[in-house]
């Protein structure tokens, strides 16, 4: 009895290291999409930006979080901003796990807030994914 929970209790966490622990890429599924990609990587996001003459990238030490696993996906959401001086973009990063094809999917919102008070920008770009 003792070695069947000892069993259970070992698979659980396996389990569960195994899905948070990894090491995910996920690219833009349009060419010329602003984000060509992002890496969740040790626990770190780091997100490419497609600039007029380069390609940048931002880093955060934090990686989405798992909210729901109702229904045979897991998904994982983060929310995050950075001022850029002139305007604060809001990055609302979103990926989920379809267990039963074994596919990951994502989606980014970000939100441009310019200072001078004009309109908001918000673009939205999704991406199909991989485990590195």
């Amino acid at each position: 009895m003792k070695s069947a929970i000892l069993t259970l209790i070992l698979v659980y966490i396996i389990g569960m290291n195994g899905l948070c622990g990894q090491n995910l890429e996920f690219i833009n599924i349009k060419s010329d999409g602003i984000y060509p990609k992002f890496v969740l990587i040790e626990g770190k996001t780091i997100l490419s930006v497609q600039g007029s003459n380069a390609i940048s990238e931002h880093i955060w030490s934090q990686v989405p979080v798992n909210f729901d696993n109702s229904d045979g996906r897991s998904r994982y959401k983060m929310v995050v901003s950075q001022n850029m001086g002139k305007a604060t973009i809001a990055y609302e990063i979103f990926w989920m796990h379809i267990k039963s094809a074994d596919r990951y999917t994502a989606h980014i919102k970000s939100t441009t807030d310019y200072n001078n008070g004009s309109k908001p920008v918000e673009r939205k770009e999704s991406f199909k994914g991989r485990i590195l």
